[in-house]
């Protein structure tokens, strides 16, 4: 009767794990400064070249911890880098590899990587860190 007891609760304890929420890790594995041009400005007849802000990229790894199949242009709203200045800026374009990409959908395996490059607005501020968050 005790060991039935104990069956229902890993039994409980391995489904609510099987069905709940995924965790999200990213992995950054290269930051990258993408340069932007240069802006004039002019005031009192005098003309200032200053270069634009770079681009703040990345080639990431997502790794979940559930089997889960996704639109990729979802992912833009669920990733997001903390800046050096503790500001955080929303993923503006996600880029996967042809073969992870079918028909706009990315399937992500559990605990397996999946390799994707991420851009950011542009800002002075370097990246500190990139979090994933996932409803």
């Amino acid at each position: 009767m005790v060991r039935g007891k104990y069956a229902g609760f890993f039994l409980f304890i391995a489904t609510y794990g099987a069905f709940g929420k995924p965790t999200c890790d990213i992995t950054t594995v290269q930051l990258h400064d993408i340069d932007r041009g240069y802006i004039i400005y002019e005031q009192n007849d005098i003309r200032t070249l200053k270069p634009n802000p770079p681009l703040r990229c990345a080639d990431i790894t997502f790794t979940l911890s559930q089997r889960q199949q996704k639109v990729a242009s979802w992912l833009n709203r669920r990733v997001k880098a903390v800046l050096t200045d503790g500001r955080e800026l929303q993923a503006s374009k996600i880029l996967f590899q042809k073969e992870d990409l079918k028909a706009g959908y990315v399937t992500f395996q559990p605990h397996v990587g999946t390799s994707a490059y991420v851009c950011f607005d542009e800002d002075v501020a370097s990246i500190a860190n990139i979090e994933c968050y996932w409803d």
